[in-house]
């Protein structure tokens, strides 16, 4: 029981050495997206993220390990076979140096992709959605939505006001006293009062005291209701239901695997030699990749490198890491 144990421990972490050996370079671009610049729940949402990619190339790695590696050697034999490989010579271009370059040129190709994006969106502003969204009533950005509708209302004012000319009863007219509305203007038998002698004229209209409205039915039971300003307040919207990701967390799952793509061939060489299992492979990783993950937290905690990485493009990151794997992978043997 005692050897049992003591392998377990030492194949945990074998494959924790393994993980934070081939992976520690993720330190400089998963930075990027953990910095305080972000929102706690994104930030959350990107941690768990690259835990999740991590688990998935451990699974991989096992599903490589029962017999995929030899049918992919096989495949890379027959291509560079018809390339003019020659056997007697005995070069072959490896799995590693096959992976490694292939999430390379995926990475590069993705990186243009980002760089086209950001030319449009933020170099020619083109993005458009903070013009589209600011016509939604309840904006937080600067109030846009409620100014819209608001100015809607002083536009229909001013129409009636010019249909009923200066002694009729719009909204301008209303400001110089009171005026009744009988019932050929409104359905039903009631007539309202308002009462614009308490306004408040330096607020302007979002500042004019609302209580000043009566409404009085026939019988004159119902004088004396307010009415308050239109108010929408954030408290009254579910946060939970209006988070989404940013564009940069977006690409964290495909930056995540395809970076860490040449990681298969460094364990899958080890579950075939036994030197772990799937359980030790999988425990080792969740915790080499928890370490990366607060080296990165704490890494961002100086606030001058935290507000560096987040001026830096996401297309430039992507774009830097896809080099270093490309060049990686041609100078491999």
């Amino acid at each position: 029981m005692e050897v049992a144990v003591h392998h377990f421990a030492a194949g945990v972490f074998a494959a924790l050495t393994a993980k934070l050996a081939s992976s520690i370079d993720d330190v400089v671009w998963l930075a990027a997206f953990l910095t305080p610049n972000l929102s706690p729940k994104e930030r959350y949402a990107n941690a768990i993220t690259y835990a999740s990619v991590c688990f998935i190339q451990t699974v991989l790695a096992y599903l490589i390990s029962t017999g995929g590696e030899a049918a992919l050697d096989k495949i890379i034999v027959a291509v560079v076979s018809r390339g003019g490989h020659n056997e007697e010579t005995g070069h072959i271009i490896s799995t590693e140096r096959v992976l490694t370059l292939f999430a390379g040129f995926t990475l590069f190709v993705y990186a243009i992709k980002l760089g086209i994006e950001y030319y449009y969106e933020e170099i020619l502003g083109e993005g458009g959605d903070d013009d589209d969204d600011s016509g939604v009533v309840g904006n937080n950005g600067n109030n846009k939505g409620y100014s819209k509708v608001q100015n809607a209302i002083l536009d229909e004012s001013s129409a009636l006001d010019e249909e009923k000319g200066e002694g009729g009863r719009g909204l301008k007219a209303a400001v110089g006293g009171d005026f009744t509305i009988d019932d050929t203007d409104v359905d039903g038998d009631n007539v309202i009062d308002v009462n614009i002698d308490s306004f408040d004229d330096e607020d302007g209209m979002e500042g004019r005291n609302c209580d000043a409205i009566e409404i009085a039915s026939s019988t004159g039971t119902a004088r004396g209701k307010t009415f308050e300003p239109l108010e929408i307040e954030d408290d009254d919207i579910d946060a939970s239901k209006c988070f989404c990701l940013s564009d940069r967390s977006r690409t964290l799952p495909i930056v995540a695997f395809l970076g860490s793509l040449d990681d298969l061939t460094l364990f899958v060489p080890m579950l075939v030699g036994k030197t772990f299992g799937m359980i030790e492979l999988v425990i080792g990783s969740t915790v080499a990749g928890t370490i990366i993950v607060l080296i990165c937290l704490f890494i961002t905690k100086c606030e001058m490198l935290s507000n560096f990485l987040q001026r830096i493009p996401l297309a430039a990151i992507v774009a830097i890491f896809s080099v270093f794997l490309l060049i990686k992978g041609f100078i491999m043997e």
